[in-house]
Parts: C-alpha cells; structure tokens; sequence
C-alpha cells in the first residue's frame, strides 16, 4: 500500500509539472467545463494564427522533452526501490 501511494503521489507531481510546463509554453490549454472546451477549440477554429501557434509550441515541447518518458519510468523504478529498501 506505502509503494502505490508514493508511486501515485511520484505520478501525480511529474503529471503537475508537466501540465505546467506545457501551459506555460502555450503548448496546453487547460479548461473545466464544455462551455470552456468550446471557447478553446472554437477559437482554434476561428483563428489560424492561434491554432499555429499551439500548434508549434506543442511540437516544440515534445521535441524538448524526448525521452522524457524513459527518464520518469527510472525516477519511479528508483523511488519504488527506495521506498522497498532494495
């Protein structure tokens, strides 16, 4: 039961960097309802330049952060390690 937590507090920390990463490099739009959904992707729609430009900022994040994956997958391995005391 500790290992999940920590690994789910582990995954849920990464997830909130990321998020925040992304936001801020307007590679992410973050929305809480389907009103606001709509608001984003109707803008998109209606805005080309808009729709570019998180577009490219998307790419660009993505491609900064190659491996990024394999890189977690080895904080968690070593943090479950940890926590095991193996």
């Amino acid at each position: 039961m500790q290992v999940a937590h920590c690994l789910r507090a582990g995954v849920s920390s990464i997830l909130c960097g990321l998020c925040n990463y992304c936001s801020r490099a307007g590679a992410l739009s973050t929305v809480e309802s389907a009103s606001d959904l709509v608001r984003v992707i109707g803008g998109w729609l209606d805005d080309p330049d808009a729709r570019r430009t998180a577009g490219e900022a998307a790419a660009a994040t993505l491609g900064a952060n190659r491996g990024a994956t394999h890189q977690v997958a080895s904080l968690l391995r070593d943090r479950a390690r940890d926590v095991l005391g193996r």
